[in-house]
């Protein structure tokens, strides 16, 4: 796994949950992602490798937290440092084996 470029896309199954903003105004989000994974390209030649993402979704989910970790906190999103560790280990041992 890497950092994403302009044009990658993601899959995943979340469920839809409401609640409310300022001004008693309903909205809605998702959570609880599952089956989270990189889209292939459509020529067939990945821009980054894919993880296992039925063993690595918690890394992809951390990379997506520490690269909009300014968004998350503006907008009072929730930003679990646990998944940002998860994708810094994951980098680490990447590294490590390709030395």
């Amino acid at each position: 796994m890497g950092k994403l470029i302009v044009g990658d896309v993601i899959s995943f199954n979340a469920r839809v949950a409401s609640y409310e903003k300022l001004g008693h105004k309903i909205d809605y989000k998702l959570e609880r992602p599952t089956k989270v994974k990189l889209v292939p390209h459509k020529n067939g030649k990945d821009a980054l490798p894919i993880p296992n993402t039925t063993k690595d979704k918690n890394e992809l989910l951390g990379y997506i937290m520490l690269e909009n970790k300014k968004f998350y906190q503006e907008n009072n999103r929730p930003y679990y440092p646990w998944y940002v560790e998860k994708y810094k280990k994951f980098l680490d041992q990447r590294s490590s084996n390709t030395v």
